[in-house]
């Protein structure tokens, strides 16, 4: 729950590799992948709103998924991004 509430990426992960065993055995992988969307979904909105502008750099996204140990590029940003919207989990576009 904290996960999704902060956007932490990092806490995420840790939980999924330490519980790994217990997800696989009850199916509960397609879950956690949901989950994982609305993770990244609750980062971006929080980057955005640290920002403090509706037009976000993809500096400030990289540097907000870098703050959480994860190293992406600006495709990656896009693909995240699109993949969000589709969803329905962020409503903007990427450009």
């Amino acid at each position: 729950v904290l996960c999704c509430r902060t956007g932490n990426i990092t806490l995420f992960e840790q939980v999924l590799n330490e519980n790994s065993l217990t997800i696989n055995k009850r199916g509960l992988q397609l879950l956690f992948s949901k989950i994982k969307a609305m993770v990244y979904a609750r980062l971006i909105l929080r980057i955005r709103e640290t920002y403090n502008e509706f037009h976000v750099p993809y500096s400030a996204l990289r540097y907000g998924f870098q703050y959480y140990g994860q190293e992406v590029t600006d495709e990656e940003i896009t693909c995240i991004i699109n993949s969000l919207v589709l969803l329905g989990h962020l409503k903007c576009y990427a450009s």
